[in-house]
């Protein structure tokens, strides 16, 4: 692939990541515990990044704990490098909440300024 086809497939990936799942089935369900829906759903890494900020503390520790949050980044979102480094996250509490805001704000900001190399 030359260098240019290169840079389109990279842009293309990374304007996936940025983008909305295609329905709501696909989008992360935050829930409290098993069988205690909070029926908050984030369609996309900006909604869930904003979500993060107000959900109930138990919630972010829930997912976090079980994996969800760098399953869903990683299998629906498509971003591996963004899951790997969500789940090293090994803070608790409010500094759980604020590192994970942070790496996803980061991320965020690298994806839309990242060139098509």
């Amino acid at each position: 692939m030359s260098k240019r086809g290169k840079g389109t497939a990279r842009k293309k990936l990374f304007e996936r990541i940025l983008s909305p799942v295609s329905d709501t089935s696909k989008g992360f369900h935050f829930y409290e515990a098993l069988h205690k829906p909070l029926y908050q759903t984030a369609l996309s890494l900006q909604d869930f990044m904003e979500k993060l900020q107000t959900l109930p503390l138990p919630s972010v520790e829930f997912h976090m704990s079980r994996g969800d949050f760098s399953k869903w980044i990683a299998d629906t979102i498509g971003d591996t490098k963004l899951s790997r480094t969500i789940s090293k996250i090994k803070a608790a509490g409010e500094d759980l909440r604020k590192e994970l805001i942070e790496t996803i704000r980061k991320r965020i900001t690298e994806l839309r300024k990242a060139p098509a190399k």
